[in-house]
């Protein structure tokens, strides 16, 4: 009878495991269970090179709906550089295409951010600090004209955000002005099981 219960019991085990798999990173940074879904933003920007530049922008918007809007803002720039830094140094005709979609899908999380032009200001020279600190992808590194490509990069990153303080009233005034469509987008990303 313990035989059997053991047999069982490890019958029951192997069963739940088999059903627990860790899920693919894409699902678990939208799992609708929040501790899964913050798990695996960490795991990303902890690794930033494991995984591709988009892989940052799901950290983003993971971190924006846990409530954690500076930490989401900072990722999704960094996301930003850094999939235009791989994008000039391996063209594809989908990168325009994926660069506006994001850009355009973090509208709550560029409206956040661009409600305090200083704050946004300091956020991107951190993730300037950022990028210099934390060495591109090596199979990016080893493509000829990265290191132009890198520079233009974050030479764009550069000018946004002069563009942005020599334009502090009116860009703090667009993004209160745009608050309501930003929140209307925000709950469009909300979790459905």
């Amino acid at each position: 009878m313990k035989l059997i219960a053991i047999t069982f019991a490890v019958f029951i085990c192997t069963i739940v495991a088999a059903n627990s798999v860790a899920k693919d990173l894409p699902d678990r940074l939208k799992s609708c269970d929040f501790n899964e879904q913050r798990n695996a933003a960490d795991e990303v920007v902890a690794q930033p090179n494991k995984y591709d530049s988009l892989s940052l922008f799901s950290a983003a918007y993971a971190y924006f709906k846990l409530g954690e809007k500076d930490k989401a803002v900072f990722w999704f720039f960094a996301g930003q550089l850094r999939l235009r830094q791989s994008s000039m140094t391996t063209p594809s005709e989908n990168v325009g295409f994926i660069t506006n979609m994001f850009v355009a899908a973090g509208f709550p999380i560029t409206n956040y951010a661009t409600h305090d032009v200083a704050k946004l200001a300091s956020t991107i020279d951190r993730v300037l600090e950022w990028d210099t600190a934390t060495p591109l992808d090596p199979r990016i590194i080893k493509i000829k004209g990265h290191e132009q490509a890198s520079k233009q990069a974050r030479d764009s990153l550069i000018q946004f955000k002069n563009k942005i303080i020599a334009n502090k009233a009116m860009t703090e005034l667009e993004a209160k002005e745009k608050e309501n469509e930003a929140e209307k987008v925000f709950k469009s990303w909300s979790c459905k099981k």
